[in-house]
């Protein structure tokens, strides 16, 4: 078997901490890479009379976040963290028409690009034009990766794999 492998990625304020384990009965052959599989989280929040979707899935050195109030997923962007010595976040849509909400997702993509230092990509398909429900959603999300993704001791985010 395969011991479980460690990997830190820098953070703000510590770093990022990923650790996988192969599963069992596989050829030790096989690249331990390909053995790694994406975990998945849902949740849900209400603001006013609305419910909001949250799927948040943990991919190597990666996020993937899905918000939104229907099944369908219209559009996609991705971010990625500044390069040293720069405060721009290489942003960039993958999927979409909606000019208003792929702004509001690259936007929100790059913010927590910049906070987490990894990459997210970010499906985000509700109004982009209420301010307080774009402010509400990334203040949910935040808090939910921070509390749920984050070591209780160091405090510094954790992605299993």
């Amino acid at each position: 078997t395969h011991p479980p492998r460690q990997a830190s990625f820098p953070v703000m304020s510590g770093s990022i901490a990923v650790s996988s384990t192969p599963a069992p009965g596989l050829s030790d052959t096989v690249s331990s890479d390909a053995l790694l599989a994406p975990v998945v989280h849902r949740f849900d929040a209400h603001f006013m009379e609305e419910k909001i979707h949250f799927q948040v899935i943990e991919l190597t050195q990666s996020v993937y976040v899905w918000i939104n109030n229907t099944d369908s997923m219209s559009e996609l962007c991705v971010a990625f963290p500044p390069v040293p010595h720069s405060t721009a976040s290489p942003t960039s849509s993958v999927l979409g028409s909606g000019v208003d909400s792929i702004v509001a997702s690259e936007a929100m993509a790059s913010r927590l690009a910049k906070r987490f230092k990894i990459a997210f990509y970010l499906s985000y398909h509700l109004s982009a034009q209420d301010q307080t429900l774009c402010s509400f959603v990334e203040s949910k999300l935040v808090a939910w990766l921070v509390q749920r993704l984050s070591d209780p001791e160091t405090g510094e985010l954790v992605i299993t794999l």
